[in-house]
């Protein structure tokens, strides 16, 4: 019982380590990558920080199979090198003991990837696209920034302003708006100063102070020119149509109502994770037999690859069965059904083996 917690221990330690160096590297790399759109006056500044936290979700349900493989490859490799596996051995402690040892924390932490791949994971995604969309509506207000020339979210109006103070007043604008789609008249407006007038159902004003407008075609001199003290204009279209989901973002409740390909794909693939996760463990209990001048660290290649062989194929796959070249029935199923047995020979559980 006391072998038991201390192998736990040190497997779920390790693990959670891993993961989080993971967790760390990749929400690094989503951050550059939402740094850059925000850069590019794509993404507002504000929803980075909240795009990134939604992030999350996803990246440790992909993430986790691996955290848990590599930190029991290691965490059992220093105890092959420290000889404290050979202590428990000469204690009656074997392979299975070891497997059964390890069994409850492969089965909570798969059961959480689960969970979480089938209804926390499509949650986030979802609410990242709500962020969106609701950007979309307000875009013009979002991404509004000094010194930029700013497209409008519909693509009929171009925003510049000099200067914003913190109280949200604009100095010096320039609003170029074309009158429709299939016409030539151009609206041009230049202000000394404005302000953002917020309504219901996302729809954004702009009300510039001392400014002319300028009216007509392009290219002709039939311009119309009109000085105000004050004018009101809209900035967005309250009716901009909603992004398209990816498959990740429905939830499974939908998922299970198609039939056709790419959501049993999908839907497969999200259990996929839970189960490799506890496969890979099994895998790394006899994968991390080293000597001890070998290193904690010399089976981490093997490892490695073994790992990329399980993900290409779940993959493929997958690409497989959303193409309808295999059966619903075969899916990814038979990828963990193939690891399985090569956990199995590992474990020297196959009769071919036991006879060597």
């Amino acid at each position: 019982m006391i072998l038991s917690r201390y192998l736990r221990s040190e497997v779920v330690k390790t693990a959670m380590g891993i993961l989080l160096v993971l967790i760390l590297i990749f929400t690094l790399q989503r951050f550059i990558y939402y740094l850059r759109d925000a850069a590019s006056g794509q993404l507002a500044t504000g929803l980075v920080g909240q795009l990134l936290l939604l992030q999350i979700p996803r990246i440790i349900g992909l993430l986790l199979p691996l955290a848990l493989f590599l930190g029991t490859l290691i965490a059992l490799s220093r105890m092959y090198i420290d000889q404290e596996i050979t202590v428990m051995r000469a204690c009656g402690v074997g392979q299975m003991s070891l497997v059964k040892a390890l069994l409850k924390p492969a089965i909570i932490l798969s059961v959480l990837a689960i969970g979480s791949s089938l209804w926390i994971t499509p949650w986030a995604g979802e609410q990242q696209y709500r962020l969106l969309d609701q950007q979309a509506a307000q875009a013009d207000v979002a991404l509004l920034q000094p010194g930029r020339f700013q497209e409008s979210g519909d693509g009929k109006s171009i925003v510049y302003i000099q200067t914003q103070k913190r109280n949200g007043e604009l100095e010096n604008i320039f609003l170029a708006q074309k009158e429709s789609e299939n016409e030539d008249d151009v609206r041009i407006i230049a202000a000394s100063r404005g302000k953002v007038i917020r309504q219901q159902k996302d729809e954004r004003f702009l009300l510039l102070e001392e400014g002319s407008r300028f009216q007509g075609k392009p290219g002709q001199s039939d311009f119309t020119v009109l000085r105000f003290g004050e004018y009101f204009t809209r900035l967005t279209d309250s009716d901009i149509a909603r992004k398209e989901r990816k498959l990740g973002a429905l939830s499974t409740s939908e998922l299970i109502k198609r039939t056709d390909g790419p959501s049993l794909a999908e839907f497969q693939w999200r259990i996929s994770m839970g189960i490799s996760a506890f496969i890979l463990l099994i895998i790394a209990i006899p994968l991390a037999r080293v000597r001890p001048r070998q290193g904690k660290f010399a089976k981490m290649a093997p490892g490695l690859l073994l790992y990329i062989f399980y993900l290409v194929l779940m993959i493929v796959s997958k690409n497989w069965l959303e193409n309808g070249r295999i059966s619903s029935l075969l899916g990814i199923w038979w990828v963990h059904l193939l690891m399985l047995l090569i956990a199995g020979w590992l474990l020297d559980w196959l009769p071919s083996k036991k006879q060597n």
